[in-house]
């Protein structure tokens, strides 16, 4: 009985040991890779594009969350994207695509895409009419017009 006991303590010392290691070595080795590649197209608002009756029910975080609906592609094995829609993964660099900034407008995305999952690692984002930098200029000297406390 006490053998038993004991080699069943450390069989669950031994699964406790190597288990938790097993899965993080399954991700690394299956983390498919991008396939460089720049597109072109309309940034779209999703909820307004495919449920627009659900954008009042919507999280504030993502309800303007946008894609690209593509027109170019410079990846001949991928011109089947055309037309279709593009997901960004959520980056520093998709900030603007991802709280609805870029809507409506022309948009040039240089990056890593997953075919697996249809979406793309932004590297660069170009879109018309996007803005840098929305502060005001101030020179030194100039007031903000704020009482000070």
């Amino acid at each position: 009985m006490m053998k038993k006991a004991v080699a069943v303590a450390v069989l669950l010392l031994l699964v406790a040991v190597i288990y938790p290691n097993r899965p993080v070595l399954a991700q690394d080795e299956s983390a498919p890779e991008g396939i460089a590649v720049k597109v072109k197209g309309t940034s779209i608002d999703l909820l307004a594009t495919f449920a627009n009756d659900a954008k009042e029910d919507a999280d504030a975080a993502y309800v303007n969350m946008n894609a690209l609906k593509v027109s170019d592609i410079d990846v001949d094995a991928l011109e089947s994207l055309k037309g279709q829609v593009l997901f960004v993964l959520p980056t520093a660099a998709a900030t603007p695509m991802l709280t609805g900034k870029t809507t409506g407008k022309e948009c040039e995305i240089t990056g890593q895409y997953f075919k697996a999952a249809n979406v793309i690692l932004i590297e660069e984002l170009i879109c018309e009419g996007l803005e840098d930098d929305e502060f005001i200029e101030m020179t030194p000297g100039q007031g903000s017009g704020m009482p000070v406390l």
